[in-house]
């Protein structure tokens, strides 16, 4: 809230009546469109109970209907002050999103007590992590968001998201962002006509289009602009708009509004774009069977450009080319109608797998140029998801079984990287079953030992519940270790070790290029006999295909053929990160690769990469000084 919305409401408080918006625009000494925005931003922010802070008339103006709460808003306000990065970033966008005028950033700078060159580093941040087709236009110190109506939408939802946070899934969370629209409303009418017509949502993609429909009812209320025909050539399936009029009838019938035409195909693109295929009981054998083979062909090759690019081989996994295949087949509807699906754990995604990221990223660059469409961070994470879930499926032997229900509402690729972190324990789990929010009441049929949900559920189970993040972090895993294995530990040495050797381990490395890196090591392999001579030709020649860089601080470089004469890894770890394609790089793993088979390949990778995903297992092998040190770090779980 800035200084103006202020003034406003201590001019409101001291008015005994109705008052026009013209005369508070010239009191302010800004246009009526202004007033209306503010006020807008007001009530967004401190409404509560679905009461407005400031009521409208389109007769006799603009009313507080508590002024002791104005007064307490006012008080307040301070204390409420946004103090981290991401919540300037928020309350800027926010700002920007809520007027069509432009911001200045001197008074953003005063309203958040910072300077104007913290500001500066917001907007830089805002710039690259928040506009995928949004342009910030800068004239001087004023900012205008330039783009789609569509785009703009669609980044409120994202900031919405945002500020909810771990309730992303309540609707209350949201009550206060929306004039007269009530979300319990939208969430029923929506939840109703999709059952209705036997359509699937991800509980992630449900919230998305509650969101999206209370914005659009937001704006008919206000009588806003209606979304432009021209921002979306797309035709939409007869069953989806068929559906998009119902909703709009609906809600209209409900509040007493007429939606623009306009407004229900907006409608009708989001349902097609976010609707989902059921993936209950899929099977390999039956999605070859009954999907376009197009999407067949693409996921193979995209599998199998991991096993090229990685050397993990992928293509026998079933349940991932069943998850990939038909996320795919979303995603390209996604693209084609222009639908953009947030995704609110991106940057827990990226923070807590860095390096399976990096290869999601690959994969998304693979499918980008054999579609011929760019994909969002956003959709990055998703995919992510289902490669985490194919790395983590390693069971373990035991006899006792147990039943287990998953409630996790990010979506199917989620709750698959929570069951893949359950198969270590496969031999304990009769069954696995996993639970949208939509089918709660459904799990106590299932007789579930254990539910593990990524959100609070509002039942009471008589078996153990444990809230765990789609993740599942150490403390999370320490606790279902209990709960599988008693008192035992998993306690589980590499089965990589051997292919270390003291003799190939160097710390303190004072390189500045990768060719350097790559000379010295295997140099070393070479005059302890495990290589030919020219061993460092067959890695560069590897390199030039691409840099086997993958992020959080680890290159893996290798050569395509194996012309070693043992399997080992000399182990470099440089003083400095240096630049590696991209990527910083501080340690170094390279390979020396025999024909010891694929299996151990595949193994290894996999290990390695699980491994070296945690950032603080990374720092402390890039500390080690020892090999001891180094080993004791990397086998660390």
């Amino acid at each position: 809230m800035n200084k103006r919305q202020i003034e406003l409401l201590k001019f409101l408080i001291k008015q005994v009546d109705w008052i026009k918006g013209n005369v508070l625009a010239n009191q302010l000494g800004v246009s009526s469109r202004t007033i209306r925005t503010d006020i807008q931003m007001i009530n967004s922010i401190f409404s509560k109970d679905n009461k407005e802070l400031i009521l409208s008339s389109k007769q006799n103006g603009y009313l507080l209907s508590d002024k002791q709460a104005a007064k307490g808003v006012i008080r307040g306000f301070q204390n409420a002050i946004p103090s981290s990065s991401d919540e300037r970033i928020t309350y800027i966008l926010r700002k920007l999103l809520f007027t069509v005028e432009t911001i200045n950033l001197y008074d953003v700078a005063d309203e958040l007590f910072v300077s104007e060159s913290t500001i500066e580093k917001d907007i830089q941040r805002i710039k690259l992590q928040y506009l995928i087709d949004l342009e910030l236009e800068r004239r001087d110190n004023q900012l205008l968001l330039i783009g789609s109506e569509k785009s703009k939408r669609s980044l409120l939802v994202k900031v919405l998201f945002t500020e909810a946070k771990e309730n992303m899934f309540d609707i209350s969370a949201y009550a206060n962002y929306f004039n007269k629209v009530k979300l319990a409303d939208i969430k029923g009418i929506l939840s109703s006509i999709i059952k209705k017509h036997k359509i699937s949502f991800s509980d992630m993609a449900f919230m998305n289009m509650v969101l999206h429909i209370a914005i659009i009812t937001d704006k008919v209320f206000l009588k806003e602009e209606p979304i432009s025909t021209n921002e979306f050539n797309v035709k939409y399936a007869n069953e989806d708009m068929a559906i998009a009029n119902e909703i709009c009838l609906a809600i209209g019938e409900l509040y007493g509004i007429t939606f623009p035409h306009s407004e229900i195909h907006y409608i009708a693109l989001l349902i097609g774009g976010k609707k989902t295929i059921n993936h209950k009981g899929s099977k390999r054998s039956e999605i070859e069977k009954n999907i376009n083979p197009f999407y067949l062909n693409l996921t193979k090759h995209l599998i199998k450009s991991i096993q090229e690019k990685f050397l993990i081989d992928l293509q026998n996994d079933d349940e991932l080319f069943v998850g990939l295949c038909l996320h795919i087949k979303e995603l390209h509807n996604r693209l084609n109608r222009e639908v953009i699906l947030r995704n609110p754990i991106l940057e827990e995604t990226k923070k807590t797998f860095p390096l399976i990221y990096e290869m999601a990223i690959f994969v998304g660059n693979q499918f980008s140029k054999l579609v011929g469409k760019t994909i969002t961070d956003d959709e990055i994470g998703l995919i992510t998801l289902h490669l985490c879930a194919a790395l983590e499926r390693t069971p373990i032997k035991s006899a006792q079984k147990k039943r287990v229900a998953i409630i996790c509402p990010t979506g199917f690729a989620s709750s698959q990287l929570i069951k893949a972190k359950l198969q270590k324990y496969a031999a304990f789990i009769e069954e696995i079953r996993l639970f949208p929010l939509s089918d709660v009441e459904q799990v106590p049929f299932f007789k579930p030992d254990i539910i593990l949900s990524t959100v609070d559920i509002d039942m009471r189970p008589s078996c153990r519940v444990l809230l765990v993040s789609p993740f599942i972090t150490e403390t999370q895993e320490s606790q279902l270790n209990d709960f599988f294995l008693d008192t035992e530990k998993n306690e589980m040495l590499l089965g990589s070790e051997k292919y270390f050797d003291e003799c190939l381990y160097f710390n303190q490395l004072d390189f500045s290029t990768p060719d350097q890196v790559i000379e010295f090591l295997s140099k070393q392999l070479y005059e302890h006999h495990y290589v030919p001579e020219d061993y460092a030709y067959y890695i560069r020649k590897r390199e030039m295909l691409a840099p086997t860089s993958f992020g959080n601080l680890l290159a893996l470089p290798h050569p395509s053929e194996k012309v070693a004469y043992k399997t080992m890894i000399s182990v470099g770890i440089l003083a400095k990160p240096i630049t590696w394609g991209s990527q910083p790089v501080q340690l170094v793993l390279l390979f020396a690769l025999a024909n010891d088979g694929e299996e151990f390949l595949d193994s290894l990778f996999r290990d390695l990469i699980s491994l070296l995903d945690n950032q603080n297992k990374m720092k402390g092998i890039i500390r080690s000084t020892s090999f001891h040190q180094f080993l004791t770090e990397l086998k660390k779980r």
